[in-house]
């Protein structure tokens, strides 16, 4: 997919899959994550992610369900967006 390609040159890193990695992913799949879901959260771990941003509802709703065991905060982008912006405007001084 060429848009993956275009944004990924804005990666500033790289996390390996090392079998920390897929260990850590199989006991996500246990959870009821997908494969794929799994794999982005433990990658986001590793990388000591804060943020996995993502406007799949159901990796979101299961996000939520075991947020206590993630080590990362899965969020959707744009209710973020709005939250961060909220944020910035309640800082005194910024208006």
């Amino acid at each position: 997919m060429l848009y993956r390609r275009k944004y990924s040159i804005l990666a500033t890193s790289r996390i390996a899959v090392t079998d920390r990695v897929v260990r850590r992913a199989s006991a996500l799949k246990a959870l009821n994550f997908t494969t794929v879901d799994a794999l982005h959260i433990a990658c986001a771990e590793a990388g000591q992610s804060d943020l996995l941003l993502t406007t799949d509802d159901r990796f979101l709703c299961k996000a939520r369900k075991h947020r206590n065991i993630l080590k990362v905060r899965v969020e959707n982008p744009i209710l973020w967006l709005m939250e961060v912006t909220q944020d910035e405007a309640d800082k005194p001084g910024t208006h």
